[in-house]
């Protein structure tokens, strides 16, 4: 079967809201012709935004044995004297499942049973689709995406363009080598050790456990590590940090020349070291995130915290929405929103420069203000935002703050204007839900014991694992797995602290902890982050208030009232693609409480799409 026909029948045994998550991954400006023609960008990973972003480590290091494999055939391929058949950039041949599990070397138990789940997932995001057989069709992109696009340095440019010549002598004596003889000798010595496979396999039978894994890493994707271990040495050159780096298995690997030096603050394996390290055994993988490390929280104080933080939430952005409507935002040439702009909000809502940063992009992306020329305005609908039913003003905020491509209360350049929606660090998007998720994965009652006001007061956080408190320490690496795109940033902790400070004022997280409003952001997270009206986070929000035995502010649950075969029931609105579709039009909803119909830009978006999957998963 040829990979769109297979693709065609893979979408229609799929659910109609896993269908319309792929064509929302469409770039934007596709989707009419999507409507038409899905296919043709369906199995192009490289039309679909972000959608890479979304990814685990697991599902990673799973499309990198693909794309290896892949390599390996092509090669193969060519050896013969066949010129491999392509197809937009990916081979035609499927890939045999058996072969992809045998490259990360998952032959049965727990490491098994994750990359076949990782595999399930992959099929569920259309990345792969059956081809029959046992075997897999992978979309247009993955193979040049996930393959080595990256070498360091042959080992001889290394050691004659890169490292100081002082250094040569000290990996000599690491290596084994007499570093007594003259400078030309001791690195043809070098160079014959780091580039006989024998020699280097046998060098990292001796290597410590960590530095091994570390130095696999690398070498599986080309992969670029931030680090201390060398400096400068002041005539273009590099040597080794004498004092080291605080990571003993990185030192460990510069001083063998297992890691050189490609730039400042970064270090890759030499290009032979990478290869012999590839061919000698499976890829990495993998499985689960590391083990929770958590501590015993208060639920009550949790849920008061939240409580705080999601009213205060709603009026900062009600107020924003009635000071903005009065007096739209004037856009400078230059600096974007003007500094008097910038002041005159920060009175209005009370709150500092980077939480008033934070409301403007959040309701910039809701849909609630607008670019007018050069100025920002509301939308059309935003007059009737705040007579909306408020825990259906909490879930779009959330969904929102979700997908803003930045960090609003931190700006890595120092920036503090700008305008609304430009904003962007890549692996944003990603962060966020890898906070959400690795905050999700600790049990009820524990917290990681990360909060972000002592980190912030004491100024900017260092970007190194070896001076994080244990408890972030575990959620950086936690939530590095659960979305290795948040990594992009280049300077993950102080954006992960920041993202951290922005959950709390959500009311998403609170002691360390997700609130119960976190958990089902969490549950919205893993189910795919695209699906609107399920009703979870408005339940969550209303609940927030219910649960704690203090009445909500907007009359709680009882203000929209669903009928059923027997009758009314107390309860939130039905799911739907808007944020309250029939109570308005309930006989029996709470005497005094009509809350307005109104669609937000996404939900309708998201409910265009949903008829769009529908139409094709039944078209003939």
């Amino acid at each position: 079967m040829d990979r769109l026909t297979a693709l065609r029948e893979h979408l229609r045994s799929m659910p109609i809201d896993r269908v319309a998550d792929i064509l929302g991954e469409l770039v934007e400006g596709v989707e009419e012709d999507a409507r038409r023609d899905l296919l043709p960008y369906a199995a192009s990973a490289v039309a679909r935004t972000g959608v890479f972003d979304a990814l685990t480590a697991a599902q990673c290091d799973l499309l990198v044995a693909a794309a290896d494999v892949t390599a390996r055939t092509e090669a193969a391929s060519r050896r013969l004297g066949r010129r491999p058949r392509r197809s937009g950039g990916s081979t035609a041949l499927p890939l045999h499942r058996a072969e992809l599990l045998a490259r990360i070397g998952t032959w049965h138990g727990t490491a098994r049973r994750a990359a076949e789940a990782a595999l399930s997932e992959l099929e569920g995001r259309a990345l792969v689709w059956p081809a029959g057989d046992d075997r897999y069709h992978l979309a247009l992109g993955l193979v040049e995406a996930f393959g080595v696009h990256r070498w360091g340095p042959r080992v001889f440019s290394a050691f004659t363009e890169v490292l100081a010549a002082t250094e040569l002598h000290r990996v000599a004596l690491a290596l084994g080598a007499d570093p007594t003889r003259e400078p030309a000798v001791v690195r043809r010595a070098i160079v014959a050790r780091l580039t006989d496979p024998d020699q280097v396999r046998a060098l990292l039978d001796t290597a410590p456990e960590g530095a091994v894994t570390l130095l696999r890493q690398l070498a599986a994707r080309g992969r670029v590590l931030a680090t201390d271990c060398f400096e400068e040495d002041g005539r273009s050159r590099y040597r080794i940090r004498p004092e080291g780096s605080g990571d003993p298995d990185t030192d460990w690997l510069a001083e063998r020349g297992l890691l050189v030096p490609v730039g400042p603050a970064r270090a890759m394996p030499p290009r032979e070291v990478a290869a012999t390290v590839r061919e000698s055994g499976p890829l990495p993988f993998a499985p689960s995130p590391p083990e929770p490390v958590g501590l015993p929280t208060d639920p009550t104080a949790v849920v008061d915290q939240a409580r705080a933080a999601v009213s205060a939430a709603l009026d900062a952005v009600d107020r924003l929405v009635e000071e903005i409507a009065a007096r739209p935002l004037v856009l400078r040439r230059v600096v974007g929103v003007s500094a008097g702009d910038r002041d005159r909000l920060v009175r209005a809502l009370g709150v500092g420069e980077a939480e008033a940063r934070l409301w403007v992009e959040t309701a910039h992306e809701a849909g609630l203000l607008v670019r007018d020329g050069r100025r920002i305005t509301t939308a059309d609908w935003a007059p009737v935002w705040r007579s909306v039913e408020p825990p259906k003003r909490v879930a779009p905020l959330l969904e929102a703050w979700l997908r803003l491509p930045g960090v609003p209360t931190w700006g890595p350049d120092g920036s503090e204007a700008g305008i609304p929606g430009t904003q962007t660090l890549p692996g944003a998007t990603a962060l966020r839900s890898a906070l959400v998720l690795a905050l999700g994965a600790l049990p009820e009652g524990l917290g990681s014991g990360v909060t972000s006001g002592p980190l912030l007061s004491a100024g900017l956080v260092e970007d190194r694992d070896q001076s994080l408190p244990p408890g972030l320490f575990w959620l950086v690496r936690s939530a590095l797995w659960y979305r290795p795109a948040a990594g992009d940033s280049g300077a993950v902790v102080e954006a992960f602290v920041h993202s951290l400070y922005e959950a709390e004022l959500m009311g998403v997280a609170a002691q360390g902890a997700l609130s119960p409003l976190g958990r089902a952001l969490a549950g919205y997270v893993r189910g795919g982050g695209g699906r609107f009206g399920d009703g979870e986070l408005e339940r969550a929000a209303a609940l927030l208030f219910e649960d704690a035995g203090t009445p909500a502010p907007w009359g709680g649950l009882d203000t929209c009232v669903e009928a059923d075969d027997t009758g009314p029931r107390r309860g939130a609105c039905r799911s739907d693609a808007r944020l309250c579709a029939d109570a308005a039009d309930t006989p029996t909803a709470s005497a005094g409480h009509h809350w307005p119909v109104v669609e937000l830009p996404a939900r309708a978006r998201r409910r265009r799409l949903l008829d769009w999957a529908h139409s094709l998963t039944t078209d003939t």
